[in-house]
């Protein structure tokens, strides 16, 4: 039987959930009695009811913090609501010389259209963090162009129901939360990276020998640990514990990565591998031990002490081991899988150096104790709002069309839709009040991109489907049943909650919660109609819905759009070249290195720098996957019409292909700026007189490809580059690494063959050679060297998937063929490298 795996889009539910949905069709339950009730139904609008409903079940939540959050920001969207209305029809009224004209309302709501959606999370405004644009637009909408009640007493409505549907649940939730009754959400990012790292090491380690077997299990416990990193960076500002998670989720990937091909050479094995097997396995138990917090105090001392005892083993092991082979008593492994063999089993003693740091960091920075934060259900920017109010309205490297031009497509689009309701209704009188329906998809529909768009309008639609069906069934079979109604409301908004966890049908099941509520029981509870008639109304608020919901996706088109998959193409570009300018960076100021440089510590890397590398990384990463948002759906959308989403060089439907291997691209550039940065600073006299020095051509040889390749990639993905051009630059770095290797492996076998070396005016045999070189460094620029032909093996995985070809890395053997004439880059090459070096340390350090 074939090993088929759940898709990566099945939700999966948890105890939480459960009780969340449960809570949450509670709250809809009990804020949806005022609509039976005859005092409130002759005060409050009962659309401006229906909406109180809605925002009730999505404020609803048994995470504090998610309630707080969540019902704040509803809570100011109908007080900027009640502001905007309170300001329109006035003026609008005085426009018109005392009476109010509904057309002059959509030109005078205009600029107010604009201002409130300056808050939505594409801009980057800040203002974000204050409202939800969407409540404000759709309230202010509702009551100027479809109320049916005075001034003062709509107003009044929407701040009282925007109170009581929201702060009620939140109230609530604050109770429970006081008193220790909310149940555990989810672990702390600190707890959840933690435990991914732990059964990430625990599985590979186990497997290690085995090659690309379990490569399903691994890469799905490799996904898990990149959130958890990922969420675990959002949440902290220490850069102490940036720089441990940088170096643990480096020395992780990079363990996996150096097995996952092919298995371990099986004379490395014997030779290497058997001496030190039992303490690594120890070493890795006892990590596995204090990262699921199933150790104590005696666990990280004993980790830490045996450290410095297993690196030494492991440093004898292979001096043994090259003295045996310089001797002719142990055959002469392959250079490529002796410096594979080094490389994993000294990222197991720095990653036990690093869990011990992250321990030690982690007990620095936890705060225990009473936190008043934990339990006042105050706006969460009230507790830094000094800061708050001190930063900027937009980040800094925004543009002006990233800031306006979203608010300014969705101001036209809302416009246009209003005025052809209004244009509908010289016709239609009915529409006059439910013509809202119609307009309420283009309001939360419409959003930045037409994949974005599409994607919400297609959920949108499927939603409407299912819950105008719920709400045609309950309008039949139990018209004004109050009991009935209250328990359908609590059991559609309760499947609602528990379906909002899928990222694939979360918004569809919402929108089913929020059509029962406008459909079904808007008119079911209505004693003035007939049974008939409820019905045809539910089938009409259906039908302007999906109108509306048509109406979207044209408008996205006409409004001169922005497409997602072009985005996506630029932010891969932005990320391909970021990580391609670590690797260029990386190998410059190694080959530039002078005999005279320092350490850069008792771990031999600089802090700063890997921080700043990481967190420029970490970025670029999660700009492009913010990107990934409906492109799929757009990508497929203009296919049909023969049009290439990403308007560039290369298909989108490739573009997206590549996502996964540009991720890995990601993580193999922090590996090799770790790797390269510690063979820098730690790298000795010798050493790099004998192996570092005679091999700096061929290096730079593969930094100045490198810039090439991604040069010209990179105009791929931005214009319609030249896709042969592009071949041929990935094909130069295929060789110039080849080269490198082939120097490296020629130079390695001539020092080990030779009798004696003079060093520094001082004559020593071939062994002692070893020795030295083995202790000042030499594995070091053993492992920087498989950490750059890595990277060149990830980065012609996303070549070979963006361009459709089948480049691949060759490295043959000194030993089997002559090395070949180096191509030495020219100074031009050579100054661009150079440039594009010292251009990413200016951008790092200025972040």
């Amino acid at each position: 039987m074939g090993n088929k795996q759940p898709p990566e889009d099945v939700p999966r539910f948890t105890r939480f959930s459960l009780l969340n949905a449960l809570y949450a069709g509670c709250m809809a339950g009990l804020m949806t009695g005022p609509m039976f009730i005859p005092t409130f139904t002759q005060l409050f609008d009962s659309r401006i009811m229906a909406l109180g409903t809605i925002w009730a079940v999505r404020c609803s939540s048994l995470d504090f913090q998610s309630a707080c959050s969540a019902s704040w920001t509803a809570v100011f969207g109908s007080l900027v609501a009640a502001a905007v209305i309170a300001v329109v029809i006035p003026f609008a009224t005085a426009i018109c010389g005392g009476s109010i004209n509904l057309y002059v309302c959509s030109i005078v709501m205009m600029p107010f259209c604009f201002a409130a959606s300056l808050a939505a999370s594409s801009t980057k405004c800040k203002l974000a963090q204050l409202y939800d644009y969407k409540t404000t637009l759709t309230v202010a909408y509702l009551v100027i162009f479809f109320g049916t009640s005075p001034l003062d007493v709509s107003v009044v409505s929407v701040i009282l129901v925007g109170a009581w549907s929201t702060l009620i649940p939140l109230l609530i939730t604050s109770l429970l939360n006081l008193f220790g009754a909310l149940p555990r959400s989810a672990l702390p990012p600190m707890t959840v990276f933690e435990r991914s790292a732990a059964s990430y090491l625990e599985t590979g380690i186990m497997f290690i020998l085995e090659g690309e077997l379990h490569q399903d299990e691994l890469e799905r416990k490799r996904d898990k640990l990149s959130e958890a990193r990922k969420t675990l960076l959002r949440s902290t500002t220490s850069p102490d514990l940036k720089f441990c998670i940088f170096r643990m989720s480096s020395l992780l990937y990079t363990l996996r990565r150096s097995s996952r091909f092919t298995p371990l050479n099986k004379a490395a094995v014997e030779y290497l591998w058997v001496h030190v097997e039992r303490e690594i396995f120890e070493m890795v138990s006892t990590m596995v031990v204090i990262l699921r917090h199933e150790g104590d105090q005696a666990d990280l001392a004993r980790l830490r002490a045996g450290i410095s005892v297993v690196s030494d083993k492991i440093r004898h092991t292979i001096i043994d081991y090259t003295r045996g082979v310089a001797k002719g008593q142990f055959d002469r492994l392959p250079v490529d899988e002796l410096i594979r063999m080094e490389h994993v089993m000294l990222c197991i003693t720095r990653l036990a150096k690093v869990v011990t740091d992250y321990c030690d960091i982690k007990s620095s920075i936890t705060v225990s104790g009473f936190s008043i934060k934990k339990y006042l259900p105050v706006p969460p920017l009230a507790w830094h709002l000094r800061a708050w109010l001190k930063e900027p309205m937009y980040p800094l490297h925004s543009t002006w069309f990233e800031r306006f031009w979203f608010p300014a497509r969705l101001t036209l689009s809302i416009t246009v839709a209003t005025l052809g309701v209004l244009g509908a209704a010289e016709e239609y009188p009915v529409l006059l009040v439910e013509g809202f329906w119609a307009l309420m998809p283009v309001i939360s529909c419409f959003l930045p991109t037409v994949g974005s768009t599409l994607s919400t309008a297609v959920r949108r639609f499927l939603g409407v489907m299912v819950g105008g069906g719920l709400a045609m069934i309950a309008v039949s079979v139990h018209p004004l049943n109050v009991a009935a109604f209250i328990i359908d409301v609590f059991l559609v908004a309760a499947v609602t909650r528990f379906l909002v966890v899928s990222s694939r049908i979360g918004y569809a099941a919402m929108q089913m919660f929020i059509t029962f509520i406008v459909v079904g029981v808007v008119s079911g509870i209505d004693p003035d109609l007939s049974t008939g008639t409820r019905v045809l109304m539910a089938a009409e608020r259906m039908l302007y819905t999906l109108i509306g919901v048509a109406a979207t996706i044209v408008l996205s088109m006409l409004t001169i759009p922005a497409f997602i998959c072009r985005q996506l193409a630029h932010k891969t570009a932005d990320e391909l070249r970021t990580s391609a300018a670590v690797l260029i960076h990386g190998i410059s100021t190694l080959v530039e290195c002078d005999d005279d440089e320092s350490p850069g510590g008792s771990t031999g890397i600089s802090e700063d720098s890997v921080v700043s590398t990481g967190t420029a990384i970490f970025e670029k990463d999660t700009a492009r996957a913010a990107a990934l948002d409906g492109a799929r759906e757009e990508s497929t959308l203009l296919h049909l019409v023969g049009v290439n989403a990403s308007r560039c060089g290369i298909n989108s439907s490739n573009i997206l292909l590549a996502q996964k291997q540009v991720m890995r691209v990601s993580r193999c550039a922090m590996s090799a700026c770790i790797s390269l940065d510690r063979c820098r600073h730690l790298i000795g006299v010798t050493a790099r007189k004998q192996l570092l020095n005679p091999a700096r051509e061929s290096l730079d040889g593969v930094a100045c490809a490198m810039l090439k390749s991604s040069l010209e990639l990179e105009t791929m993905l931005r214009k319609h580059g030249d896709a042969a051009r592009a071949i041929n630059t990935t094909e130069e770095l295929v060789e110039a690494t080849a080269n490198a290797f082939r120097h490296f492996e020629r130079l390695h076998e001539r020092l080990l063959f030779s009798k004696t070396w003079a060093v520094d005016g001082d004559v020593m045999d071939s062994t002692k050679l070893v020795e030295a070189l083995s202790s000042g460094g030499g594995v070091g620029l053993h492992e920087a060297l498989y950490a750059i032909i890595a990277f060149v093996g990830e980065w012609l995985g996303v070549v070979n998937t963006l361009l459709g070809c089948g480049l691949s890395v060759s490295l043959l053997r000194g030993s089997e063929t002559e090395m070949k004439v180096l191509k030495v880059p020219t100074p031009i090459v050579r100054g661009r490298a150079r440039a594009k070096s010292e251009q990413l340390e200016t951008s790092i350090h200025d972040m």
